[in-house]
Parts: structure tokens; C-alpha cells; sequence
């Protein structure tokens, strides 16, 4: 193997100078980030937020910021590697996301109910785990009750050595002995905000309570027959394939990511010959041949004699390939009318045209509108169903 000399290398890169239009590419962003919609940029800036997290683990915080509808540029959760008990009754570490105090906050901030807490109130100074923190915390959280047009309390109290953080040798970690009483005040916080909003917060814990815990000691076994998203698994295959239940769910079928992300890119280099056309606007013609009915139609709605619909104004907002054990397999789209000054609408569409579902999969969290045409049809039970005939973008 032979080594290029400076003056070589100097004569290569002057040659490739001269063609025009030649572009040095690095590794494309990995399918299940393009999959999702994430720019490059949000893709590097989550590795900023999240310094030395895996790949799959960023992509966890991205969907559970998209499911609780927050911006994960804010970061509002946490990537906690916590010990967990798998199948075998071993235990191992593993990446969990879970919600920080400011998720708490946002949240709380959403309802329209929240009118604030307390001044917090500390228990006596003691020695605990090695820190002298106060023994307890105490506030008062508000809410506004619209029924009765009052305001309701809720008072909690935390107590230092139930929450504080400890290293194996029992004393506290560095974070719990450095600032002792403002993770205090966070715990407390989270407590008072899940005692007054159950229905907001349910039970589950901010990162700072299960900083250094132990997330989960049983592990259970469940069959999920439906839906299998994004799967291009035989029916039968995808129907009845077991998953280990844990605190975080697997990757999905295809999310295999490593850590490498896209090397930046050379500019575009003009050429004087030819001139590169703009990437074409996210459209589609009707498909070729019109999309097989997904569902078996009763003699009272044919998809032959059943009008074709068309919805103007809709984003695509979420795909999935659906397997039951009852019915053939299908395509699932599903999208909302956004229109101004009035309230979204979603609809579900079903299809088996692939084309099509490929299609919709592109555009599924672009935000841009696209008129969707459709008919009406009956499921293999008799209940109605929207059959997916085309996608094209709006003007």
C-alpha cells in the first residue's frame, strides 16, 4: 500500500477542483432519524444536549418528546442509566427516559390550573449520608377549581434521607452533596405537582428522585398482536412475537443506530454546463392502478360504486403497518385537517398499496399539506373505514 505524497495530494485535490459539480458526501443520517423527520442539525444538536449517549437512546428522547408534545432542543427529560432486571432475573444497566423537574413545570404551567406553591419550609440540619442537609422539606402546592371557583391546597413533605442519592459506599453522590437542598426542593416539587395533578403526571418519578435508583425488579412477558409499526414481517410473524416488558420500550424493527453521525458536508460546486434541478416537491399523482381495497366491503358499499372523497388541508401525522390475527395485514396512515380558525380533525386511512404507504411514511411529520383522496368501505367485521386512494401536496 502506497502513501500520497504532499505535492501528490495537492495534484489530486486541484483535479478533483476542476470537475465541476462534484460533491464529497459523508454517511447519510441513519433511516429510523430520516424515518422520523429530524434534520441533521436536530440530530447533532440532540448529541449535544446528551453528550456520550448512545444513538437509540437519543432517539428514545426524541419520540417521548414527541409523545408528550415538548420541544427536546429544551431539554425537559433526562437519559438515566438505571439498573434493570431482565427475563433471566439478571440485572443490567440500561439507558431509561425519564421526565426532569422542568417537564413537571411545563406541564403543570398547560393546565391553566396551576397558581404556584409555597415558600418551602426545611426541617432541622442533621448528618445524612454523609451531607448535612435538612431533615425534611415541606410546600403548598395551588390549584384552581372551576366547579366550585376555589382554590384548592396541597401540602406535601419530603423527607432528605428517602430521596437523597447515595453512591455504594452509602454516602451521597457528588450532585445530592453539592447542592443538597435545592435537589430537595426539586423532589418536593415533583411530589406536590403529581399529589395535586394526578391526572397530568401519574405515578411517575422525575429523573432527580431516581438519580442512582433502581428502576424496575420484575420482569413480565406480554404478546402485543397489534399494531406492528413498521414492519415488513409475514403477518403471523408480526402478530404473535413476544417482548420482555421493561421501563423503556426496544428499538422498532430497523432501529439499529450507532453513534456516527453525518460528516459535514463540501458546499455544492456551480457547474458551468449544467445546472442541478431543485428536489421535487413531496407529490404523487394517483397511483398506477387504483389501491386494493384493505378491507373485505359488504354488497352495500362497493369500493367500485363508493363516491371518492377528497380532503384538503391535512398533515400526515403518524404511519404504521398493522398485522392482526383476524384480518390480512394492511397500512395504516393518519392525518389531521388543519385549517384556520378551526379545531384540527384527525382522520385514519388504510391502504395495501406500499407505493402509497411509502409515500405517506415521507411525508409523516413534515408539516405540509396535502389533499388525500379516499372512499368509503367496510372492514372484514362490517365497521367503516376510509380506503386511501392518493396523496398530492397542496398548491
Amino acid at each position: 500500500m502506497t502513501t500520497a505524497t504532499p505535492d501528490v495530494e495537492h495534484q489530486q485535490s486541484e483535479a478533483t477542483a476542476e470537475k465541476p459539480g462534484l460533491v464529497v458526501r459523508g454517511p447519510e443520517l441513519p433511516e429510523p432519524v430520516v424515518r422520523r423527520g429530524i434534520t441533521e442539525a436536530k440530530w447533532r444538536m440532540l448529541f449535544n444536549l446528551y453528550p456520550g449517549a448512545r444513538a437509540d437512546s437519543a432517539l428514545m428522547v426524541w419520540d417521548y418528546c414527541q409523545a408528550r408534545k415538548l420541544d427536546p432542543m429544551k431539554k425537559p427529560c433526562h437519559i438515566v442509566p438505571m439498573d434493570v432486571k431482565d427475563a433471566q432475573g439478571n440485572w443490567t444497566k440500561r439507558d431509561v427516559v425519564m421526565p426532569g423537574i422542568y417537564e413537571y413545570r411545563i406541564t403543570a404551567h398547560r393546565t391553566g390550573t396551576y397558581l404556584g406553591h409555597s415558600k418551602p419550609e426545611f426541617g432541622p440540619v442533621t448528618k445524612c449520608a454523609g451531607v448535612d442537609a435538612p431533615e425534611s422539606c415541606e410546600m403548598t402546592f395551588y390549584r384552581w377549581h372551576e366547579e366550585t371557583k376555589s382554590r384548592l391546597e396541597f401540602s406535601v413533605t419530603v423527607f432528605f434521607s428517602e430521596v437523597v442519592a447515595t453512591n455504594r459506599d452509602g454516602n451521597a453522590n457528588a450532585r445530592w452533596t453539592k447542592a443538597p437542598r435545592q435537589m430537595l426542593v426539586k423532589c418536593t416539587e415533583a411530589a406536590g405537582l403529581r399529589e395535586g395533578w394526578p391526572e397530568e403526571f401519574g405515578g411517575e418519578p422525575t429523573a432527580e428522585e431516581m438519580e442512582g435508583q433502581r428502576a424496575i425488579d420484575v420482569a413480565t412477558t406480554i404478546t402485543i398482536p397489534e399494531p406492528v409499526r413498521r414492519s415488513e414481517k409475514p403477518a403471523a410473524e408480526s402478530a404473535s412475537e413476544p417482548v420482555t416488558g421493561t421501563v423503556v420500550s426496544e428499538p422498532e424493527a430497523g432501529d439499529e443506530l450507532t453513534n456516527e453521525l453525518p460528516a459535514e458536508r463540501e458546499p455544492e460546486r456551480p457547474s458551468t454546463t449544467t445546472t442541478k434541478a431543485a428536489p421535487p416537491k413531496p407529490t404523487a399523482a394517483r397511483p398506477t392502478g387504483k389501491a386494493p381495497d384493505t378491507r373485505k366491503p359488504d354488497s352495500k358499499s362497493q369500493p367500485g360504486n363508493a363516491p371518492s372523497v377528497t380532503t384538503e388541508s391535512m398533515v400526515i401525522t403518524d404511519t404504521a403497518y398493522i398485522a392482526k390475527p383476524d384480518e390480512d395485514p394492511f397500512y395504516e396512515v393518519k392525518a389531521t385537517v388543519t385549517k384556520p380558525g378551526q379545531a384540527p380533525v384527525g382522520m385514519i386511512f388504510v391502504t395495501r398499496d406500499k407505493s402509497l404507504y411509502d409515500l405517506a411514511a415521507s411525508c409523516e411529520g413534515t408539516g405540509q399539506l396535502f389533499h388525500i383522496a379516499w372512499h368509503g368501505s367496510r372492514r372484514q367485521d362490517g365497521s367503516p373505514c376510509k380506503v386511501l386512494e392518493s396523496i398530492a401536496a397542496s398548491n
